[in-house]
């Protein structure tokens, strides 16, 4: 798969569904094409700022947008596809660690680093811009309890049952 073809998927993704853009956990430096970068980065600020993102907000918000071209921006909703959201920001998450690998022992090389250098600059974008997915059942252990529990609430009453 192409690269933009795969960025234009993730994107067409978070527009259709905005809650992604935030909860992916992907950052503007992981784009390939400038104008991905550009997007995703506008995309997020209007997210991080709680407003709907589609492409009259980005077009009314920001006037780069003109420069990627508001047919385009409209057109990435025709890759949109949520079922394949998570393996394609997996993807495009290795892509990007690939690249940073390449860079950094490239510059190791120049630089003369020692190994425990090499292996923390690798270490950090292991991590970076990973998917946690976690678990619901600590938190319903912790919930299993709370009907039993006595509630005190300052100027409110809740009724409770014996």
């Amino acid at each position: 798969m192409k690269k933009e073809f795969l960025e234009q998927s993730i994107l067409g993704t978070m527009l259709e569904e905005n809650y992604l853009i935030l909860d992916s956990g992907l950052t503007p430096d992981m784009f390939y094409g400038q104008h991905h970068r550009m997007l995703f980065s506008m995309m997020r600020e209007l997210a991080q700022e709680q407003h709907a993102v589609d492409f009259m907000t980005l077009s009314a918000r920001f006037e780069q947008v003109q420069h990627i071209g508001i047919g385009y921006v409209t057109e990435l909703i025709r890759f949109a596809s949520p079922e394949k959201f998570d393996d394609y920001a997996q993807l495009l998450r290795e892509i990007w660690r690939d690249k940073q690998k390449d860079q950094i022992l490239f510059q190791a090389a120049e630089g003369g680093w020692d190994i425990p250098k090499i292996m923390s600059a690798l270490d950090k974008i292991q991590l970076q811009g990973e998917f946690f997915d976690t678990s619901i059942l600590q938190d319903l252990v912790e919930m299993h309890s709370r009907p039993f529990e006595n509630i005190t609430t300052p100027g409110l009453v809740v009724p409770h049952i014996p």
